[in-house]
């Protein structure tokens, strides 16, 4: 079994301790490369490299830069390969928990996170509800453009007088260009 280390950020003298203190053989920084117009993280090489029963020790949740269902995503790739996570710096909440019950209990929150997301795209669809700016008439755009081009109407004057946000003016001036 190897325990492989990851840091992700400015590696001070007492996290590098933390981090031999947990038994970490190797430790990696984040360096993240391109190949191919990808940008590539070296977590993801690490996690490639590991072998069952091999340990992937991180200092703390937010080090990782993951969103949750990137996190979710890492705890189902480790679980599939039979490697283990330890978390050196855990939240005070979670330290009576495992880290293998506090991945447990991520993965379920992010789960129950996409059901409600779901759902609520299910439900603003059978509302007929549009989400991002509402439409505006051929007659406003029209209005907005010739404030603009003909009268040199500055943006913020041609969002009060057509009752349209700024960026809304923005959007449709950027089109006529």
């Amino acid at each position: 079994m190897i325990r492989f280390g990851y840091f992700n950020g400015d590696l001070t003298e007492d996290i590098f301790k933390s981090f031999k203190k947990e038994g970490a053989s190797k430790l990696y920084l984040n360096n993240e490369y391109e190949i191919n117009g990808d940008t590539l993280s070296c977590l993801n090489s690490i996690i490639d490299s590991l072998s069952e029963e091999d340990e992937l020790i991180i200092y703390d949740f937010s080090n990782l830069k993951l969103t949750l269902a990137e996190l979710t995503s890492l705890f189902r790739r480790l679980k599939e390969m039979n490697s283990s996570l330890k978390i050196i710096n855990k939240n005070e909440v979670f330290n009576l928990m495992t880290d293998q019950e506090l991945m447990e209990f991520i993965s379920e929150i992010s789960d129950a996170n996409k059901s409600v997301m779901r759902e609520k795209g299910k439900n603003i669809t059978k509302k007929n509800q549009h989400v991002g700016r509402p439409k505006i008439s051929d007659e406003t755009i029209e209005r907005i453009n010739y404030l603009r081009f003909q009268k040199n109407y500055t943006l913020k004057d041609i969002s009060i007088i057509c009752d349209v946000s700024i960026g809304t003016a923005y959007k449709y001036l950027n089109q006529r260009k």
